[in-house]
């Protein structure tokens, strides 16, 4: 039978002092578990892996990278207008002066918000080191 799947009728319990329940329960939350699955976990099975991330860590740069991802969607939309004032040129043969200013001010506004972007990606993947 599985052993997951055995009913638990037994109880392991045992005393430790204020720092050392600080010390395991920082631990077993470090390694996204509650203190009873960290330490049954480290008693039948050994070593437990740290995550590389701590989840404080993980909850900051959520925000950051949802804003990312908007920016990024704000870009896609740029290029998109763009592509439609080259499509444009491709009815009629020419860009208007007017037309020529815009579709260069897009791109050039879209490079410098991928490099912006580019540059806050990296700062993030610093911060996980």
């Amino acid at each position: 039978m599985n052993e997951e799947k055995k009913k638990k009728s037994k109880i392991i319990s045992f005393r430790v002092n204020e720092d050392e329940y600080d010390v395991v329960a920082a631990i077993a939350k470090s390694s996204n578990m509650n203190i009873s699955e960290y330490l049954k976990v480290r008693a039948l099975e050994g070593k437990i892996q740290q995550p590389k991330v701590a989840s404080e860590d993980l909850r900051a740069i959520v925000p950051e990278l949802t804003r990312l991802t908007g920016q990024i969607g704000r870009i896609g939309n740029n290029v998109n207008q763009s592509t439609k004032a080259i499509k444009k040129v491709g009815r009629y043969g020419f860009f208007s002066s007017g037309d020529y200013l815009k579709l260069t001010e897009v791109f050039e506004k879209s490079t410098a918000e991928i490099a912006a972007i580019r540059e806050e990606v990296k700062r993030l993947w610093h911060t996980l080191k």
